[in-house]
């Protein structure tokens, strides 16, 4: 038990770590000084929206069998402390890459028209990252639990849970596919909107 333990201190302590730039992304807050979009901007949010599906992406490969099993342990043997640690390191990693992610798209800065876009695929990644707290928080209760329960010599009163389930809001994409489609509207409207 001692390995998810550590695995739920480790996975916490990162996203507490990066828990002020969290709030503030989650506050709306643009970090100045972005990404200045001159060229294309359907082809930059098709390589932004690349990014983010790579992220989501490694995170499903973190959270495969033989990594938890690696550094869990097998049924009946011990953990791994050095896997531990690049289990827990790997999905924090995920976690700030994709903060990281939604603060540049957020700081972009591109012609009027465009910048409402960004914010909204800013917002993307909102849901996902609450995730993540969620999946950190879940699973450091359960494992208290857990601990308790065979400290107490009782039979585990819950069974730990490694789900990290990333979706975007059903409002997040909406807001953006109403936004991506509204400049190309625009652009064929023509002057004093004919």
């Amino acid at each position: 038990m001692w390995a998810q333990r550590m695995f739920a201190d480790l996975l916490l302590g990162g996203l507490n770590g990066v828990n002020d730039a969290y709030q503030n992304f989650l506050n709306g807050d643009v970090d100045f000084g972005g990404p200045a979009i001159t060229g294309d901007v359907m082809a930059d949010q098709r390589v932004r929206l690349a990014q983010l599906t790579t992220y989501v992406e490694r995170t499903n490969a973190i959270l495969v069998p033989e990594v938890v099993t690696r550094a869990f342990g097998a049924d009946g043997y011990t953990g791994d402390e050095k896997a531990v640690r690049l289990f827990a390191n790997s999905l924090s990693g995920t976690f700030v890459s994709i903060l990281q992610w939604g603060r540049e798209v957020r700081a972009c800065t591109c012609d009027e028209a465009h910048q409402p876009l960004y914010d909204a695929l800013a917002n993307y990644v909102r849901q996902p990252l609450q995730a993540f707290w969620d999946f950190a928080k879940d699973f450091a209760q359960r494992a208290e639990t857990i601990n308790n329960d065979i400290l107490a010599q009782r039979t585990p009163s819950t069974t730990l849970a490694l789900t990290l389930k990333i979706t975007v809001a059903e409002a997040d994409a909406n807001a953006y596919t109403q936004l991506l489609h509204a400049p190309a509207v625009q652009k064929r409207r023509g002057l004093f909107g004919r």
